[in-house]
């Protein structure tokens, strides 16, 4: 055996012993040592290497974003040998800024080749499922990132389908394409939205935003209609499925013998309802929708006999539906409230209601009414009473707003037969009003005696009120000045007031003790013989001098031979919202003290 098979043969034998001991790898042949070994002791080989050298590259995982040569079916990977290079980006990919495209052999047997220099672009999501649904756009292959602006690009032509998608308007769209609930351009760009303002002229738009992360491209400016609460009612509304606390129900307790507590549940008839829409503009970006209460047809069952029950109130359908809410099967519900079944006063009293719950609502009208024990106490209903009050609900209606709360819209109707199971009274006691009258300078004896308010509240256990005092209900100066006087309160302190002859005697009828005793023109209609003494309009000088100040609220007319003081306030002569009254100085003797004023009324409040 010549020298020549004994290299080869140890080479096999090599090989062999790498795989029978289990090892993983390969043998490495340097062509010059091998050529030596088999020159050795004169035997003279010739060696010729064919095919490729060195170890061999995996192919890159990114060609298919490159244009390679040569051909697939002539590149060579091996390291010594490599002959792939990079000449641009294909139609998948977009070079990178600042980056060469190139190729580069790889360091180490078995590992792949770099590839550098181009970076894949968006892709289309619908590619072969004829578009996006509500889009009629011709949508292209790829976008890159470059494009546009940033990635933003317009797209010339495309509208949304009529009817279930409308153009976006005053909406901010996510970069991925969804909605983000943002409502003014300033929101939008702090979301990093992009914003379609109310022109809806907004062209469609493809977004490519970071490909690396989102490998689609998104497709924004149309946007979901609200469902028709004419044509969807079905997607609101329902009579079957009370435990879907998406979909509103509406319940009546009809009391089926007035005589008896007997009830038994009634619900609108399919495809009825109370609230009656026009909707103008489904779109919620410009959500235009206005409704009016109607008469509606209830029954025990489906195909029970109609009981028709009539409605009132004010429509609030100011709210469009919420495509940003986490609650998917909200999105495109817009809420409506208001109604209430009529309240015939002849027969019954009244109360609607509005209760809001974050988690936990009564999902029926019998849910509802079990728990109208646990507040009965805390309303002052006592014991006895319990049944007639939990008996007088009526109404009952769940719905969700748009911020995916549950409300419950509920009449409670007493009737005004005492003998009636259903029989109850419904009252709204008033606070007390913290407005009293101040007699002025009484000049009894003796005359040196004057009541200030400090005096006049004392005498009604309270204190007089100090700093700004909200005076600003109502529309005009007059308006806040009889929705004072309607609310005084009469007092006589020490018995400063003549409740019976009035100022001397001389004024039976002193204008003080009547406060609506006034016609439009603010004259007053005491028993004193002479006319009244109009004082705003024709102000004698010291009171001219109180006019002109910017902090007096009040007015004041008196009569002729009644004494100042016993006229009365009935007009604002500023237009202000708040006063600082004087406690401790009576109106006569100083117009201001320390740049507060005197009113000829005072405001009391508690200890």
């Amino acid at each position: 055996m010549n020298k020549n098979t004994l290299i080869v043969l140890g080479f096999l034998l090599l090989c062999i012993f790498l795989s029978l001991d289990k090892k993983e790898g390969f043998a490495t042949i340097n062509i010059s040592e091998f050529e030596g070994a088999c020159n050795a002791d004169g035997t003279t080989c010739i060696v010729e290497a064919t095919g490729s050298l060195g170890g061999n590259c995996l192919p890159s995982t990114d060609q298919s974003l490159y244009i390679l040569s040569p051909g697939e079916a002539e590149r060579d990977t091996h390291k010594e040998s490599f002959n792939i290079t990079a000449s641009g980006c294909s139609g998948s990919a977009y070079p990178i800024p600042g980056q060469t495209i190139s190729a580069q052999v790889c360091s180490n047997e078995g590992e792949a080749y770099t590839l550098s220099g181009c970076a894949s672009k968006c892709t289309n999501a619908y590619q072969g499922a004829g578009g996006k649904p509500g889009y009629n756009v011709s949508l292209p292959q790829y976008v890159s990132p470059l494009e546009g602006t940033r990635g933003i690009v317009d797209v010339d032509e495309g509208s949304c389908t009529d009817g279930q998608m409308l153009p976006a308007i005053n909406t901010c769209f996510n970069k991925d394409g969804t909605i983000n609930g943002a409502e003014t351009p300033e929101r939008c760009r702090l979301a990093r939205g992009i914003w379609y303002d109310s022109s809806g002229n907004n062209p469609i738009k493809l977004v490519c935003d970071n490909p690396d992360i989102n490998s689609n491209y998104s497709v924004i400016g149309c946007e979901p209609a609200c469902y028709s609460r004419i044509s969807d009612l079905d997607q609101y509304m329902t009579t079957s499925d009370l435990s879907n606390q998406n979909k509103e129900i509406i319940q009546i307790l009809h009391r089926t013998n007035p005589s008896t507590s007997d009830t038994e549940i009634i619900t609108p008839q399919s495809s009825e309802t109370p609230y009656n829409m026009t909707e103008t503009n489904l779109n919620p970006g410009n959500f235009i929708v206005t409704g009016e209460p109607q008469i509606t047809n209830f029954s025990s069952s489906p195909d029970g006999t109609p009981i028709p029950v009539d409605f009132a109130g004010v429509v609030d359908s100011s709210q469009g539906c919420n495509l940003s809410s986490p609650n998917t099967d909200l999105q495109r519900k817009y809420p409506v409230s208001g109604l209430f079944p009529v309240c015939d006063s002849q027969t019954h009293e009244c109360l609607n209601f509005n209760i809001t719950y974050d988690s936990g609502a009564p999902l029926n009208i019998t849910d509802f009414k079990n728990t109208m024990d646990t507040n009965a106490g805390e309303i002052g209903i006592p014991d006895d009473e319990l049944e007639n009050y939990k008996n007088s609900l009526y109404y009952y209606r769940r719905y969700k707003d748009r911020d995916d709360k549950t409300h419950i819209e509920g009449q409670i109707r007493c009737n005004n037969d005492p003998t009636s199971p259903f029989h109850c009274i419904i009252t709204d006691p008033s606070p007390p009003s913290p407005w009293y009258f101040k007699p002025l300078w009484r000049l009894m004896s003796p005359q040196s005696d004057h009541v200030d308010c400090n005096h006049v509240c004392q005498e009604v256990g309270l204190n007089c009120t100090t700093g700004e005092i909200d005076i600003s209900e109502g529309n005009n100066q007059e308006d806040k000045m009889r929705n004072i006087i309607s609310r005084l309160n009469l007092v006589d302190p020490d018995g400063y007031l003549e409740m019976i002859n009035g100022y001397r005697g001389i004024d039976p009828d002193p204008a003080g003790l009547n406060f609506n005793n006034y016609d439009e023109m603010c004259v007053s209609y005491g028993g004193a013989e002479s006319v009244p003494v109009d004082k705003m309009y024709n102000p004698e000088p010291w009171y001219a001098n109180l006019l002109t100040s910017t902090s007096l609220p009040f007015g004041f007319i008196s009569k002729e031979q009644s004494g100042y003081g016993v006229g009365h306030a009935c007009y604002i002569t500023q237009d202000t919202d708040t006063f600082i009254q004087s406690c401790g100085s009576e109106w006569m003797d100083n117009v201001t003290t320390n740049g507060q004023v005197i009113s000829p009324i005072c405001h009391c409040s508690n200890p």
